[in-house]
């Protein structure tokens, strides 16, 4: 048996950043380690970010937090780019390597195979919110199909994370606890009572999602969501404390739309996080503007790009 040389912290950051058309990750460190060197990533923009020197100037070493930092935001910022939305949730997962010719399902597997573990509780929550955003969102668990150091540094340079990952929807796990797979296109086992299922890749993801995208602002995405999602959280959680409505309105003068855009958010934001997923929004920009996610531009830069639903 090999154990992963990643961190499923590492392996959903770097996940993450591909899915954002970032550049390879920076170093992140696992929990452990974290402990005793104090940093949450580390990244090298002297070496590898030209911006520096296209400015002019030095590297900032730290920058105090301000206020001045987040300025209010446009009253539009979310239509400038028309487009079809749709959302992704994540639930990552690193496995463990079984190549022993010992090992429980070598011979169903043919060869050795990859184990992710499912826990309970959050399987349960990620089942709920797949039924509950239907067509309007993919959820999956995802999980790499390599082990070593050396492939995820590999992937990650060449933004091949996402394409040697394998893919399933909760749904399909039920109540297992184990999921086994040798490669993301070729049968899967769930266990403790053996069942057979299939998996996808990530162009069959990719593809789905293109399919579940709607023509719609951003702001009307999110609201879809809102409203499918505000059942499935408890009672008095998110809305009801409304002192950071109130400090929000002062200091940005938010109209009643911008606090509902706030309230949605929060709403969709606490799901996932009480799901354990990450989620990510994906937008399919109009023929005439995907000039910009091809060139990794933005006429503003709050809006990000997915070249992966062209």
């Amino acid at each position: 048996m090999q154990t992963p040389q990643f961190a499923e912290r590492q392996y959903e950051t770097a996940a993450n950043i591909e899915l954002a058309r970032g550049t390879a990750t920076p170093f992140i460190p696992t929990q452990n380690i974290e402990f005793y060197i104090g940093v949450d990533a580390v990244h090298q923009p002297r070496d590898i970010n030209p911006i520096w020197r296209i400015l002019s100037v030095r590297v900032p070493r730290k920058i105090m937090l301000s206020p001045a930092l987040w300025p209010r935001l446009p009253r539009s910022f979310h239509d400038e780019i028309p487009g079809r939305f749709v959302s992704l949730f994540v639930q990552y997962k690193v496995p463990v390597y079984q190549d022993n010719r010992r090992a429980k399902y070598f011979g169903s597997m043919n060869g050795p195979y990859y184990v992710a573990s499912i826990t309970a509780h959050q399987r349960r929550r990620l089942q709920s919110l797949e039924q509950r955003v239907g067509s309007r969102a993919v959820v999956r668990y995802a999980a790499p199909v390599f082990w070593s150091r050396q492939d995820f540094d590999a992937y990650d340079s060449q933004r091949q994370i996402l394409t040697h990952s394998a893919f399933v929807p909760p749904a399909t796990v039920k109540s297992h606890r184990k999921w086994m797979f040798a490669e993301s296109n070729r049968p899967m086992i769930f266990n403790p009572e053996p069942e057979e299922s299939s998996g996808e890749t990530w162009a069959e993801v990719t593809r789905l999602l293109s399919e579940n995208a709607r023509r719609q602002s951003l702001r009307q995405h999110i609201r879809e969501l809102a409203e499918l999602l505000i059942e499935g959280l408890s009672p008095g959680v998110g809305h009801e404390d409304a002192n950071w409505i109130d400090r929000l309105r002062r200091y940005g003068e938010f109209s009643d739309d911008d606090v509902q855009l706030l309230l949605d958010l929060s709403t969709v934001a606490l799901s996932a996080d009480l799901a354990q997923a990450d989620w990510v929004i994906l937008l399919e920009p109009e023929a005439k503007w995907k000039f910009l996610a091809d060139e990794n531009l933005s006429p503003h830069p709050r809006l990000w790009f997915s070249p992966w639903l062209q």
